[in-house]
C-alpha cells in the first residue's frame, strides 16, 4: 500500500482531473511538496473548493447524454 501522501495525491487528481476533463475545462495542478498531514487536509479542501464550481446543470446534462 502506497503512503497516505500518495493515496491523496492520486485520489484527488483522478477526481478533479476526471471530472475537469468531461467538462473540457482546464484542470489545476498542485504542488507536490506535501509533507504533513494538515498539508493533505489543505490539499483536499482545494480540490473540495474546485469541484464545487463545477456547473450542476452541465453535469446533468452531459450525465443524461450518454444514458442508454
Amino acid at each position: 500500500m502506497l503512503p497516505l501522501k500518495s493515496q491523496t495525491k492520486i485520489a484527488t487528481d483522478i477526481v478533479r482531473r476526471g471530472l475537469l476533463r468531461v467538462f473540457n475545462e482546464a484542470g489545476t495542478t498542485f504542488n507536490d511538496e506535501k509533507e504533513n498531514f494538515s498539508d493533505l487536509q489543505e490539499l483536499i479542501k482545494k480540490n473540495i473548493t474546485i469541484l464545487k464550481k463545477i456547473n450542476i446543470e452541465k453535469m446533468i446534462k452531459i450525465e443524461n447524454a450518454f444514458k442508454f
